[in-house]
């Protein structure tokens, strides 16, 4: 079965725009609705350089070739991390059928130590000269940049996508989308003073 992972980071169900790169293998003719609302053809060919973008929880974005494509996504159809999915038509608001799943592998390092740069603000007293020859003086906040020690893991999401796009209410295969994406995220276990 093919794999979808449209998106989804499990730490952000797709709240952000995220950005899933591949190809798009079109095996027949397809005519997709780009953002202007003009009938774009694509002939078949294998096409590199496409991206998924997923704008929010409800509208992705196919770009390819100069073309936006959008589709609307009914909420909560498609999985936060691993699943298949089916979307007709009518509710994508393109001419065809998607089938898709999402496929994410998470690993995490083990723990690092590190000493990285921070900034902190402390309280330094600014005087300036008055015209009677005298000084005001005030207080205010100042960023200074410092270091401190770190432990911390790394936490990798690879994701990988695959949508087929089918004749409406058919078997009848037009193309397939494969792409996917590796992020990663830092998550602190110890962090030091700032000095």
């Amino acid at each position: 079965m093919k794999k979808l992972l449209l998106g989804l980071s499990a730490l952000f169900l797709l709240v952000g725009c995220e950005t899933l790169d591949g190809n798009l293998d079109v095996r027949e003719s397809i005519k997709l609705k780009n953002d202007d609302g003009k009938t774009v053809t694509l002939s078949p060919e294998f096409i590199e350089n496409v991206s998924i973008k997923v704008k929010s929880k409800k509208k992705l974005e196919l770009e390819l070739k100069g073309h936006k494509f959008k589709f609307a996504v009914p909420k909560n159809s498609i999985p936060s991390k691993d699943g298949e999915f089916t979307l007709k038509s009518a509710q994508i608001g393109q001419p065809y059928d998607i089938h898709g799943a999402v496929d994410t592998i998470v690993t995490r390092s083990g723990s690092r130590y590190e000493r990285e740069t921070c900034t902190y603000q402390r309280p330094v007293t600014v005087c300036r000269p008055v015209p009677n020859g005298g000084q005001v003086c005030h207080t205010e906040f100042q960023t200074f940049y410092g270091w401190r020690d770190a432990r911390f893991h790394v936490v990798t999401f690879d994701k990988s996508v695959a949508i087929d796009f089918f004749a409406p209410n058919s078997e009848d295969l037009k193309a397939v989308f494969n792409g996917g994406n590796i992020s990663h995220q830092r998550v602190y276990e110890y962090q030091g003073h700032c000095f």
